[in-house]
């Protein structure tokens, strides 16, 4: 027979694995073309952003927000670049 205690890991792991979007999954949505708004409704505001000419740089350090004992499949430091054009749109990204 399961304890109580034990059903209710069971019960508290199945509902946050349900409620939290995975890094990469969001990484993954990523594309050319996508809007500022779009970028930021996915990956959240960057870490940090500057501007070079007509291009903004948006960095994103994940390793601020995920705390290592609550996402043991995930590295312990991920780090993007987002390329934003003069137009608003993502112009290129990647790991740094």
């Amino acid at each position: 027979m399961v304890s109580a205690a034990k059903r209710l890991v069971v019960i508290l792991s199945l509902l946050l694995t349900g409620c939290v979007t995975p890094m990469q999954e969001r990484i993954a949505r990523l594309h050319e073309g996508m809007t500022t708004q779009e970028l930021v409704d996915s990956l959240g505001q960057p870490t940090t952003w500057t501007s070079t000419g007509a291009f903004r740089i948006y960095d994103y350090d994940f390793a601020q927000r995920r705390p290592a004992a609550l996402y043991p499949s995930e590295p312990p430091h991920s780090s993007y670049y987002v390329i934003i054009g003069r137009e608003g749109r993502v112009r290129s990204f990647g790991p740094n």
